[in-house]
């Protein structure tokens, strides 16, 4: 399992976030403030959030989805 750990700033409050991808699955979690959120692309290379509680917070999920495409990347089979 990879692991990125960060701090980001959005909306002028820090945030610590930890991006986990599982092994050998599509899934990714992102661990922020104790709760755990699972992100999977899609056959058509798209990225949405299948578990955890839905991010209120304007801009976090814009930057969460930047951090795993550009860190992680799609899955070669999405390519």
């Amino acid at each position: 399992m990879r692991t990125l750990a960060c701090s980001i700033t959005v909306n002028g409050v820090s945030r610590k976030i930890s991006l986990r991808k599982k092994a050998k699955e599509k899934k990714y979690l992102v661990v922020m403030k104790g709760e755990v959120l699972e992100y999977t692309f899609d056959k058509d290379n798209i990225l949405s959030q299948s578990a955890g509680p839905a991010i209120t917070e304007a801009g976090l999920s814009e930057h969460i989805e930047w951090m795993i495409r550009n860190y992680f990347g799609p899955e070669p089979s999405a390519q």
